[in-house]
């Protein structure tokens, strides 16, 4: 997994920050114009200069609306975790730290313009996925300081390599009969993912928000879905409270979970008359939760009047009739954000 870095404008303006800031922690009443890299403005200007240049390239070739525009020759580009050999061979590494960090932007931005688009979201200039051909497939996110994804399929790769974990999109043109075939197909890979048991959450709804201690158990996790930003009157939430199941049974088993299970992000092939599935991708929400969680999970941006048919098709083992209660509870909670 590699990052690309900021530009070297963007780069000299937080050197700039970082070494004004430390003058001003030793002496409060500085004359700051003595410690302003000499000239700074002429500088800026031609790093900007450059950017804007290759910006326009870059667009020219790609349009405005596609994330590889803002992938620069300029940027620098960082290794987070390790690459495989054959992504390594792809990208013709070297050797010396020193020359993969010069050479490694260079060679994603040549890969990169070699690839075959495979998916793009509806902002496909903050998300696209690029087919590099060798069996390798290229996620592009804008902006990404989560690493779930990555983590969840090392973590698959070592405790459940059978997973099908990355292969695009045929939900809508399947019939009834079909998808009931993928649905039963899902059951045994969902409860399969079920036998992982831990503990680590997050809440996404229409923002991100983590909790800032770790989560042990369902009680806690419900306080945390409890206790947001807007939390709702004292009635309103002491009623929820009441209702939660939390306080009156066992706590469910906490179990891996792969957070964002719907037909984007099932792959299937067509072999021999038939829809098989290939993998699943888009890991980015998983973790470990309360069981029923995946029930309130697959539903989260199910709407009155979306006619979309794949919620008749969750599998058993993560579906709201199995968890009635608990998928009602939490459509209560979230009328607090209308």
């Amino acid at each position: 997994m590699a990052r690309i870095s900021k530009s070297n404008a963007a780069k000299f303006n937080a050197r700039t920050l970082t070494k004004l800031q430390a003058a001003i922690e030793k002496d409060p009443e500085i004359d700051l114009t003595t410690k302003w890299p000499l000239r700074y403005s002429d500088r800026l200007h031609e790093m900007r200069q450059d950017v804007q240049i290759e910006n326009a390239t870059a667009m020219k070739s790609y349009g405005v609306d596609d994330i590889r525009a803002l992938i620069r020759l300029s940027a620098s580009a960082e290794i987070i975790f390790p690459l495989s050999d054959t992504l390594q061979d792809l990208l013709g590494m070297c050797n010396s730290t020193e020359m993969q960090s010069q050479c490694l932007a260079q060679r994603l931005v040549d890969v990169i313009g070699l690839s075959k688009v495979v998916w793009k979201g509806p902002f496909a200039r903050q998300k696209m996925v690029l087919s590099c051909g060798y069996n390798i497939i290229l996620k592009a996110v804008r902006n990404l300081d989560d690493t779930t994804e990555y983590t969840t399929l090392a973590y698959l790769y070592q405790y459940k390599p059978n997973i099908a974990a990355p292969k695009p999109l045929v939900w809508p043109s399947l019939t009834t009969v079909q998808k009931g075939l993928i649905k039963e197909q899902l059951t045994p890979i969902m409860n399969d993912l079920r036998s992982l048991l831990g503990e680590g959450c997050k809440d996404i709804r229409r923002h991100l928000r983590r909790s800032i201690k770790p989560i042990l158990t369902v009680d806690e996790f419900e306080d945390f879905l409890f206790n947001s930003d807007r939390p709702g009157g004292e009635v309103f939430v002491e009623v929820l409270r009441q209702l939660s199941l939390a306080t009156q049974l066992p706590s469910p088993a906490i179990v891996f979970t792969h957070g964002d299970l719907r037909p984007e992000n099932i792959a299937v092939n067509y072999e021999n008359n038939e829809w098989t599935i290939s993998g699943l991708i888009d890991w980015e929400y998983s973790g470990f939760y309360p069981k029923y969680y995946q029930a309130i999970r697959c539903t989260n941006c199910m709407a009155p009047y979306k006619e979309k048919d794949w919620y008749l098709f969750i599998p058993n083992c993560d579906s709201p009739k199995r968890y009635k209660h608990w998928w009602l509870l939490d459509r209560a909670r979230e009328v607090r954000n209308v």
